[in-house]
């Protein structure tokens, strides 16, 4: 039995930490201490600390738990640390600096010495990316590069995902959480079947220092839970916790019911040598075996024929991690979540044939460049209302044109947030080059 010193030299290390009555800094503390306390997590106390949670919105259940942040800044103060910086740049369709305040992650992290930055609203400068197939450029946040690639033996990057399945990469933990580092326009970048690769080879780039996964809830079809279905968020009431992030995403994945070659970024990793995850190489402190459910990761396909609304995907191609599922993540939140209405189509992807095509409900949303080459002269020649959304994967740009076409409750969207106020923070984010979309739901 290994104690909480003897620290396996063979192994990676990951700890499964109990809550015990919402008492986050004890747990985040036990999972410390198996690794000999703060001081061999952070490089330097007196270098910076950057933590990056999970805030992919506001929305329900699909960011960090704030407490979770408050409890991991104030562990870090008491060991000697005072340069804490939260950082994240949240999902294309909204934008962080009102992510940040409506979630409750602003008050947490400055109430409890940290300061926020907001990614989408930094410099960014264009870093290549080479997964072994293909190479391109993602813009990163000009700071990050700085202070944890260039500088990183003096800084510290913790990240701390949510536990969450995903609709189109099963999970979204450690190495998925890193999406959230690059800009918006980097993020449609190889966001179709080529998303695995990419999410992989990023860890060549950069690597967190420690992972801790917030998992007192585990949610399932992430990474933004329907209001509607109570049932996907589940309560677990744990923290795992390591230094090598593909590690604790394998644990993290099995609690969640998968194993790692059914998650293919974390599988890639692992055949590049970025990180163990192979169940069996990992030492796990803590009862894994506990966990058993299966929790879902697809969302629900099915529209109410009220709703008349037709879905045509490609028979070759219709990406799951581009077009076709970031139109229908966004549907059910427009749709059943904020009780949006129907009277559409959508067609997205590769493979048509004219049949498909025929007596389709106006208006017409045509997503992608696949789409766009193959059948999009053909769909304006035919009908009068056709809305155009290039890329695989512009998901302002698709939010966009399903607001105007579905029409949901902005209070709701919202998230319980003053709408005037969301309106005063998009002003301040414009300004910083940040472009959102929230202000179309108020015109």
């Amino acid at each position: 039995m290994t104690t909480k010193k003897g620290i396996s030299k063979t192994k990676p290390r990951v700890v499964i930490s109990t809550i015990n009555k919402k008492d986050y800094k004890s747990a985040i503390k036990e999972i410390i201490d198996y690794f000999g306390g703060i001081e061999n997590i952070v490089k330097k106390l007196k270098g910076k600390i950057y933590l990056k949670p999970n805030i992919t919105s506001s929305v329900f259940h699909a960011y960090t738990n704030p407490e979770i942040m408050t409890s991991l800044i104030e562990l870090l103060r008491d060991g000697g640390c005072s340069k804490i910086f939260v950082i994240e740049n949240c999902t294309q369709a909204d934008f962080s600096r009102n992510a940040f305040m409506a979630s409750g992650m602003t008050l947490a992290v400055e109430s409890a010495g940290g300061e926020c930055i907001f990614l989408d609203e930094v410099k960014q400068i264009p870093i290549t990316v080479n997964t072994g197939e293909q190479q391109y450029d993602l813009e990163f946040p000009e700071l990050v590069i700085n202070d944890l690639v260039k500088e990183k033996k003096n800084n510290t990057y913790i990240s701390v995902p949510k536990l969450k399945t995903h609709d189109m990469t099963h999970v979204t933990l450690g190495v998925k959480n890193q999406h959230g580092l690059i800009s918006d326009a980097s993020k449609q970048i190889e966001h179709h079947y080529g998303l695995h690769a990419k999410l992989a080879s990023m860890l060549k780039i950069i690597k967190p220092d420690f992972t801790i996964i917030d998992g007192e809830y585990a949610v399932g079809e992430g990474p933004c839970a329907p209001k509607r279905n109570k049932e996907l968020v589940k309560k677990y009431g744990i923290l795992i916790g390591g230094k090598d992030v593909v590690a604790v995403d394998t644990v993290g994945a099995k609690v969640l019911g998968y194993d790692r070659n059914e998650i293919k970024h974390l599988t890639i990793a692992t055949n590049m040598g970025l990180g163990c995850g192979n169940l069996d190489e990992i030492e796990i402190i803590g009862d894994i075996h506990k966990f058993k459910e299966r929790v879902p990761y697809t969302k629900e396909r099915v529209y109410p024929p009220e709703l008349n609304i037709k879905i045509i995907a490609g028979k070759e191609m219709a990406c799951r991690e581009g077009c076709l599922g970031q139109v229908e993540s966004m549907l059910d939140m427009f749709l059943f979540d904020a009780n949006g209405q129907g009277n559409f189509s959508v067609v997205a992807g590769k493979g048509f044939s004219k049949r498909d095509l025929e007596n389709l409900q106006e208006p017409i949303v045509v997503v992608g460049d696949c789409t766009i080459e193959e059948v999009g002269d053909y769909l304006q020649s035919k009908y009068k209302d056709v809305r155009i959304v290039r890329k695989c994967s512009d998901l302002t740009a698709i939010s966009i044109v399903l607001l105007d076409v579905t029409k949901p409750d902005a209070n709701v969207l919202a998230d319980g947030m003053d709408i005037q106020k969301r309106i005063e923070n998009e002003l301040i984010a414009k300004e910083k080059g940040c472009n959102a979309i929230f202000m179309r739901l108020t015109n």
